[in-house]
């Protein structure tokens, strides 16, 4: 984190921009769960006015940069910037201000994107629909911006509650690419709470029992493929939300099996930098920490 790698102002210590977001992040919401500051020091050198001002006026000039992947990540990190640093006296008003500024850029874009470009659930990694709209969804609630939550949930409404087949039987659920398409899609259903909204449908476990086979679902044990490493982790999170939302303890349980195999095999998530360690651990981080959204 402290040796640059790209150019970019602030976000520079890893091999792309989403990393080095994801990666300060990390520190950031390291820092909320265990109250450690010993990053604090190196999170304010990232994080200068100077630093994020340039930043913002880079994606103003390249309205497509990261869209949406990236995007996604930084709309988290403002919230747990937030969140760890307004509930206290703030450290710097202008830093604060420039990240909700670029946040708020960011939520804009990116319902922009898909109000006019769609959303299909089926895309994989970077491109994965339903990673991009929980976090815009977080962000909207953070925000209380009632607008962007309203165009969110009417983005869902019509490209996640209705499909052909159940998920689980159109995709190899252990062949997703690190972000998991089904668990992650029905995630989203669930935390926008659309199917309450909807008298005319089923509720949202009759939904969810009909789209995703849960006899399917078992952990990734093996794989030489860099990007599924990340995979187990994705798929925790998605059910410790849908745990979150119907209380089913089969959820819960799907949780803590994919974790304790992904935390098991730890050459997946700790080691080579390059391949995993600049991202895999911070899918850990996201997943084990979840309810601090």
């Amino acid at each position: 984190m402290q040796k640059p790698a790209t150019n970019h102002p602030a976000f520079n210590a890893c091999i792309d921009w989403h990393s080095s977001v994801h990666a300060t992040w990390a520190l950031l919401r390291y820092q909320r769960i265990t109250a450690d500051n010993q990053y604090e020091p190196l999170l304010m050198q990232i994080l200068s006015a100077e630093k994020i001002q340039k930043e913002l006026e880079n994606f103003r000039n390249s309205p497509r940069f990261e869209m949406s992947y990236g995007r996604a990540w930084f709309l988290r990190l403002v919230i747990d910037y937030e969140k760890l640093f307004d509930s206290m006296t703030k450290k710097d008003f202008q830093v604060s201000e420039l990240l909700k500024a670029m946040g708020d850029y960011m939520a804009e874009s990116l319902l922009d994107y898909y109000e006019s470009h769609g959303a299909n659930p089926y895309l994989r990694n970077y491109s994965n629909p339903s990673w991009a709209l929980l976090n815009l969804y977080h962000y909207a609630k953070h925000r209380n911006n009632l607008d962007w939550l309203n165009a969110i949930e009417d983005i869902v409404n019509k490209y996640f509650v209705t499909y052909k087949k159940p998920c689980s039987s159109e995709i190899k659920l252990n062949n997703d690419g690190f972000i998991a398409i089904c668990e992650n899609w029905a995630y989203l259903v669930a935390e926008t709470g659309v199917l309450d909204q909807r008298q005319s449908l089923e509720n949202y476990e009759s939904w969810l029992k009909a789209f995703y086979e849960i006899e399917k679902a078992t952990p990734l044990i093996e794989t030489n493929n860099t990007y599924l490493k990340a995979l187990n982790f994705s798929k925790s999170w998605a059910y410790k939300g849908i745990y979150n939302k119907t209380k089913n303890t089969k959820y819960l349980d799907l949780y803590r099996e994919h974790m304790i195999t992904r935390f098991r095999n730890q050459g997946w998530w700790s080691g080579n930098d390059y391949s995993v360690t600049h991202w895999v651990a911070q899918f850990g981080v996201y997943a084990y920490s979840l309810d601090y959204n």
